[in-house]
C-alpha cells in the first residue's frame, strides 16, 4: 500500500453460486480500470453478469480492491493480484441487489478473512438490469478534434460518455459513466488534428435500449492528481441523431462562467449504418470537436 500518497485503485469480479463463501469457490470475470492517485475513485468500466434464468439471480458476486503497485498486464490472473496490495472486500447475492430501493447498495469492506475492518472503506453499489438482445445495433465511436481547434498546450485532455440513469435519486449521481477514452496530449500546432481510438459499444451498453435515453459528453483537461478540470460537456440522445439529416452543431456547455473552453461538437450528417449477419447493425457515431478555443 502507498502510505505516502493517494491509492491507485481498481476492482476485480469474481462470481460462484449461491453457497460460495471461500474465494477458492468463485470464479474471476472482470476488472475495472486503474484510477491513479485517489482515495474516492468512481469507476467508469463497468462489469457485466447475464443473467438468462431466474434462479441465476442467487449468484454471489464477490469484488475485490486493489492499490495497484506494478506495471498493467494485459492478462488478469490470480498471480497478478498477489504483486497488488489487497484493499477489501465485499460479497452479496444479485438478487440482493436487484431487490433493494433504487438498485444501490452501500456495504462496508471487509478483510481477507471477510471479517469488519473499522479501517476499511465503504463500497457504493448500483446496478441496472438490460434487456436481452441478441441482435443488438453495435456502434462505432470516433472522438475527433478538427483542424480548425486550438488545443491546450502542455495538457492532456480525455473525454469520458455517460447515459442518463433511468429514475435518478439523491442516493446515486444522476449520470452513469459508460466509456472514458485515455488521455492524449494536445497537439504541439494550434490547427493539427488529431483523434481518440475508436472505441465500440453495443447499445445495451450505450443507452439500454433506449434511444430516447439522455447520453453526456464531457471534455476534461487531465491532472496526476485525479483532480481532473472538466471544460465542458454536450447532452444528446440517439433518437435526435437519426433526426440530423444534414451536419449538426451541437453546443458545449461550459462549465463554468468565464471558462476558457468555447466551440460546438460536430456530428457530420446522418448516422451510417451497414448490415452484419453476426453483429446486427453498425453504426457509426463520428463526433467532432470544433472551433474550440481555451
Amino acid at each position: 500500500m502507498d502510505f505516502l500518497s493517494k491509492s491507485d485503485p481498481f476492482v476485480v469480479m469474481f462470481v460462484g453460486d449461491q453457497s460460495a463463501l471461500d474465494e477458492s469457490q468463485f470464479k474471476m470475470v472482470g476488472r475495472t480500470e486503474t484510477i491513479w492517485d485517489n482515495l474516492n475513485p468512481d469507476f467508469v468500466t463497468k462489469l457485466y453478469l447475464p443473467l438468462k434464468r431466474p434462479d441465476e439471480e442467487n449468484t454471489r458476486v464477490l469484488l475485490q480492491y486493489y492499490d495497484q503497485d506494478s506495471k498493467e498486464s494485459l492478462e488478469l490472473s490470480k498471480e497478478y493480484l498477489k504483486k497488488q496490495d489487497f484493499i477489501g472486500q465485499v460479497m452479496f447475492n444479485v438478487v440482493e441487489l436487484l431487490s433493494v430501493d433504487h438498485k444501490l447498495l452501500s456495504m462496508k469492506m471487509s478483510n481477507r478473512s471477510f471479517k469488519a475492518d473499522p479501517k476499511a472503506g465503504t463500497s457504493i453499489i448500483t446496478a441496472e438490469e438490460l434487456p436481452d438482445r441478441s441482435a443488438s445495433a453495435q456502434y462505432v465511436v470516433e472522438f475527433r478534434f478538427t483542424a480548425d481547434c486550438e488545443m491546450p498546450k502542455r495538457k492532456k485532455i480525455f473525454v469520458i460518455l455517460s447515459r442518463s440513469v433511468k429514475q435518478p435519486t439523491s442516493l446515486g449521481p444522476p449520470w452513469i459513466p459508460i466509456y472514458r477514452t485515455g488521455a492524449m496530449d494536445a497537439p504541439a500546432k494550434s490547427g493539427q488534428e488529431f483523434k481518440f481510438q475508436d472505441f465500440s459499444l453495443t447499445r445495451e451498453q450505450l443507452n439500454a435500449c433506449d434511444d430516447a435515453r439522455p447520453l453526456k459528453i464531457e471534455l476534461f483537461t487531465y491532472k496526476k492528481s485525479g483532480a481532473h478540470t472538466l471544460q465542458g460537456y454536450v447532452e444528446l440522445s440517439i433518437s435526435k441523431l437519426r433526426q440530423v439529416e444534414s451536419d449538426f452543431m451541437f453546443p458545449i456547455q461550459l462549465q463554468k462562467e468565464g471558462s476558457l473552453l468555447s466551440g460546438y461538437v460536430f456530428q457530420p450528417g446522418s448516422m451510417t449504418s451497414t448490415n452484419s449477419a453476426t453483429l446486427g447493425i453498425h453504426s457509426s457515431l463520428r463526433f467532432c470537436f470544433t472551433r474550440l478555443t481555451w
